[in-house]
This record gives C-alpha cells, structure tokens and sequence, in this order.
C-alpha cells in the first residue's frame, strides 16, 4: 500500500469513526427522548386525572353543601365526596426520569467526547506504526521485497534487515549483509537505513548499503542524493555538514552528501571516508546475480566469491596476491573462474569436499604461464569455461 493510500485509508476511516458515534450517540439520545416522551405522557394523565378529581371534590362540596342545608343526613353524599388518590407515584417517577435523561445524555455526550479526540489526536501526527517487519536471506540467497510505501529492497546473500514504518518516518534496520534500496518519494516522511555505525537519509533515489570487515558500512549511490551521518556522535568544532570532499584522506566526523555516482565508507570510530568502499561497478551487478570486477586484487575478488558460498576458496600461495583481476561472472559460476585462472595463470585448484578450495603456483611444468606480477591484471573473457582443476 502506498503512502497516499494509507493516508487516505487513515483518514477515512477516522472520519468513519467519528461518524459511528455520532450516530450512537443520536440512538441513545433518541431512545431516551421516546422514554421520556412516554413518561411525560403518563405524568400528563396523572396531573389530568388530578384535576378531574380536583373538580369532582369541588361538586361534591357543593352538593353537600345544598344537603346540609335541607336537613338531609350528610351520608347521603359520602360516595360522592370521596375521590381517588392523587398519582404521588407517577409525580415522583417524573422527577428520577429527568436524572436518567441527564445521565444518559452525559454518557452519550463523554463518549462522543473520547472519540472525537482521538480522531483529532491522530490527525495532528500522533506518531503511530504503519508496518513493522523483519526480513533475511540464508547464504546464496538474493530476494527482492516490495516495502509498505511502495519502496522496494534488494537483499544480498546472508542479509538480515528489520523495517520500522510510521507516520513520521521510514526506517529500516541493516543488521547484517548488503542491500539496495529503491526509495518511492515522500517528503513528509525520509527514508532511514540504519547500522551500527550510521543513518543514511534519502527521499527518493537508489542507494546500496554493505556491512563489510572491520565493523564499516559502505554507502553508494546509484541515482539521486542521500546523506551519510554518524550515529550518536558528537560533532567535533569546524565539522560541516558536506564533508571533505575533495580530500578522501581527511574524514568528516559529523556527516556527508553523496549525489549519483558517489561513495563512502563509515569507520567503526565514526569517520566518514568519502571515495572509499565497494565500486559503483560491483556494487550495480549483484541484484541482477552479476559480480562485476573493474581493476580488483585477487584477494578481494575471492572474498567476494565466498559470500555466496559455503565451501570457501583459499589463496594458499602469497604471490597469488599480487594479481588484479577484471571480471564479470555471475554468483554461481565461481568455478568459471577458477578455471580461466588455472588455465591463464600459474595456479593449481586443490579442491577438498569439506574445506572448499586452495589456489597455489603450479611450478610443475615449465610450459605454465608465469605467474602474476604486482599490478599486472587478468581479464575473464565473458564466453570463458570452466577447466577442470587438477588434484
């Protein structure tokens, strides 16, 4: 459901809401109109039927009157004097049936009161939550997960993010892994991804956020502009809110705006380290189960490759380290480039079931290709196969 809708939905069904007891209210009112009308109907007939006998004691004085005069005994008008006993009950019953329309009047009034504030209470902005949820991916894994504002999150392998919308704020937690986010535009409520170490803002745009070693998150931006800050910090004198831009090296400590194309990392002590982080290429690709690799050290493309695995890859022999390696393969074809380095470079693949694989220089012939050189880069051919590692 998207924002729009929520609201609409919200204010609809307040104003439902309030209608409902309006309409209880008038019920009870209405109720007690008819009972009080009853009542005052038979206090009417009571005060009639007191003035009846009112008027029939009256002719009876009279009549008695006339017969004392004749000299006639006065039991001759003794029926004629006796009238019926005022309705006292009735009379008192009319006085408790106003204190029932009164209290019944209140309640309805009170109620009506309760509900009317509420709806008035949430419409201010009372901060009430729209969606909460928690969603994980296991090792290998890449899920897409549309959010409650019409936002959608892309989850890497072994990722874990909790979301937590209200009617202020969109917030999502990165607990652990990467994520990508395609954030639908609200200006009245931000978008906040959260980590240990951050809160990246945004409004509408397209941002990845890594968890990587060393308790550092990592915040590039593919579309639009977000902003990077340091969470419970302390900003330190003469810290700026655009960061040292222009100087990667000097980190900003209080926060940082990254537009398209931009990143930066986020120490575990709080620094800001604007250019530093997994590339914009790498970080474009893995949504689609495409690793791409532009200039990388060997080293950090096999870390790479293990994230998606549960049967490692181990560079056993130092010098192995000093390849840079240019490569597109997707997260399941690791073996593809396994072999393309056995089969261009130096390197033995040792496989063992248990432990996953060890890379080492293959110094057995002296028909191998030489082994890699600091800086001299490999490029994987994309229409490349996978050559079966010897033992």
């Amino acid at each position: 459901m998207s924002t729009e809708l929520l609201k609409k939905f919200l204010e609809l069904s307040t104003a439902a809401l309030q209608l409902v007891s309006a309409v209880v209210s008038l019920i009870v009112l209405h109720i007690g109109y008819r009972k009080s009308k009853r009542d005052l109907d038979k206090t009417r007939e009571a005060v009639g039927a007191i003035r009846a006998a009112n008027a029939r004691q009256k002719q009876s004085i009279k009549s008695f009157s006339r017969i004392e005069q004749k000299g006639d005994k006065p039991e001759r008008c003794v029926a004629a004097i006796r009238s019926p006993a005022p309705p006292n009950k009735e009379i008192r019953g009319f006085g408790k049936m106003r204190e029932r329309r009164v209290v019944k009047a209140a309640i309805a009034a009170m109620f009506l009161f309760v509900i009317i504030g509420t709806g008035l209470w949430i419409a201010a902005g009372a901060d009430y939550t729209v969606a909460n949820r928690t969603v994980e991916t296991e090792i290998g894994e890449l899920r897409s997960v549309p959010l409650a504002d019409g936002s959608v999150v892309a989850l890497n392998t072994n990722s874990t993010i909790t979301t937590k919308f209200t009617n202020h704020e969109r917030r999502v937690a990165l607990e652990r892994g990467e994520a990508r986010f395609t954030v639908m535009k609200d200006p009245t409520r931000p978008f906040v991804v959260e980590t240990a170490q951050a809160d990246v803002v945004a409004v509408g745009t397209i941002f990845n956020v890594r968890l990587g070693e060393a308790d550092r998150t990592s915040v590039a931006v593919l579309e639009g502009k977000v902003k990077v800050q340091v969470r419970a910090r302390e900003p330190e004198a003469g810290a700026t809110d655009v960061g040292n831009r222009n100087s990667p090296e000097k980190p900003s400590k209080r926060g940082l705006t990254l537009a398209t194309n931009e990143l930066a990392s986020v120490t575990s002590d709080g620094q800001i380290m604007f250019g530093k982080g997994p590339s914009i290429a790498r970080v474009s690709g893995w949504p689609a189960n495409q690793l791409i690799f532009v200039d990388e050290p060997l080293p950090t493309v096999i870390a790479e490759l293990n994230r998606y695995s549960r049967q490692p890859i181990y560079i056993a022999d130092p010098e192995l380290r000093e390849c840079i390696v240019t490569a597109s393969v997707l997260t399941n074809e690791r073996d593809k480039l396994l072999g393309f380095l056995q089969k261009t470079l130096s390197v033995r693949v040792v496989r063992n079931e248990e432990q996953g694989y060890s890379l080492y220089k293959d110094d057995s012939g002296a028909d191998n290709h030489p082994i890699c050189e600091p800086h001299h880069t490999v490029t994987v051919p994309a229409d490349s196969r996978f050559l079966k590692p010897g033992s």
